[in-house]
């Protein structure tokens, strides 16, 4: 006779902030991956939905049971479960063993054992690349987290030394369990006609160089269009410079750099796309650039050596864990270590056939399945 199968309470929340973020997209991705599973496991799935948020998670849809919506505001959830462990997920989801909060809020819980995970502490090493309430509210999550979590899982050696750094935290309870790819998305042939409407719309002609990701201070971008300035007095001709994500905290001095460096024309923001067009434009990049100055993993960077597109990112945090030996980094306050990052992989073939190579090998390294077998064998080992 079998063992009845472990109940796990999943706070999927970020997934449903629109437009959705990294975390939202690896949260969908990693459940996604858990939901294959299909015995030891009865999961159910809960999230705080804002005014703004998605009404749900199409991606999940017939793999797992409905999503429980809970109907409070999360700054209130925030709040409650980080100072007095009210409302218990039991509420919602019913008796379980396991709650796991996948975005830094340690989940409210009876009985259950308690799992949190971390993407990353920039808010702790560069707390003026945030807003005041931003890092008031992560701080207080990961304080309370550190103190009462019956696990602690980061998505990146970076990000546990980070939390140690930072915070009183006994390592036995922290365990790194890194994010992964589908690299089935970036497989089969382009859709043309897909790529042919996204290149009219905006009139994006000739070749290009990408990036992915909100436009925010720790993203560097202000100091990506200062080296795609100088790459344009190299070059010519020169690819043009493609920005797709959303505006995010103070997004204003990019476009400023744009404005005082006179490359108006060259320079396109696609703002925030859905999925299937922001991966058509990726793989159709000559190269992908990701100077960011922190991250806990990175995922832009996986999704480019995924797609076959030459990547040149920094070198700081994260981003080397992640890239291996797949793509070019660079010092992210080195501007001309950065154009010329630029310039050898615009200019040489060679080199972007041998980074396309290794890319998609180091991108098979990582994958979601990985992830979520490593995330069940922890919830095996708090169930007993």
């Amino acid at each position: 006779m079998s063992p009845d199968p472990i109940r796990v309470a999943l706070d999927v929340s970020c997934a449903l902030d629109q437009p959705r973020t990294g975390v939202g997209y690896a949260t969908v991705y990693q459940v996604r991956a858990l939901a294959q599973l299909k015995t030891g496991f009865d999961w159910h799935l809960f999230a705080t939905r804002s005014r703004h948020a998605a009404a749900g998670i199409p991606e999940l849809d017939g793999l797992l049971p409905d999503l429980r919506l809970i109907p409070f505001a999360g700054r209130i959830k925030r709040i409650a479960w980080s100072h007095v462990n009210w409302p218990p997920v039991e509420w919602f989801c019913g008796e379980c063993q396991i709650a796991h909060g996948l975005f830094h809020l340690l989940p409210a819980a009876r009985h259950a054992s308690r799992v949190v995970t971390v993407h990353d502490l920039s808010f702790m090493r560069y707390p003026e690349m945030h807003t005041g309430d931003t890092v008031r509210q992560h701080r207080a999550m990961l304080r309370y987290a550190v103190e009462h979590a019956d696990a602690i899982v980061t998505i990146s050696t970076s990000t546990r030394e980070e939390l140690e750094k930072f915070f009183n935290v006994n390592p036995q309870r922290v365990y790194t369990i890194p994010l992964g790819i589908d690299t089935t998305e970036f497989q089969g042939d382009l859709d043309k006609t897909r790529l042919s409407r996204l290149r009219q719309e905006l009139e994006l002609p000739g070749a290009y160089v990408i990036y992915l990701g909100t436009l925010e201070p720790r993203k560097n971008v202000a100091g990506l269009v200062e080296a795609y300035a100088a790459l344009r007095h190299r070059l010519d001709p020169c690819p043009k410079l493609l920005m797709v994500g959303k505006k995010g905290w103070m997004f204003e001095p990019v476009f400023e750099a744009i404005k005082r460096l006179r490359i108006e024309e060259h320079v396109l923001h696609a703002g925030h796309l859905d999925r299937e067009d922001a991966v058509t434009l990726l793989r159709d990049a000559v190269a992908c650039a990701y100077p960011s100055f922190y991250e806990g993993f990175g995922l832009p960077v996986l999704e480019a050596m995924a797609a076959g597109t030459p990547v040149v990112a920094s070198n700081a945090t994260a981003l080397p864990e992640v890239a291996g030996d797949a793509a070019l980094l660079v010092d992210p306050a080195d501007k001309e270590a950065l154009t010329d990052a630029m310039e050898r992989l615009v200019t040489d073939e060679a080199l972007r056939e041998q980074l396309k190579e290794r890319g998609r090998a180091r991108a098979q390294e990582l994958s979601w399945a990985s992830s979520a077998g490593h995330l069940a064998d922890l919830y095996r080992q708090l169930a007993i």
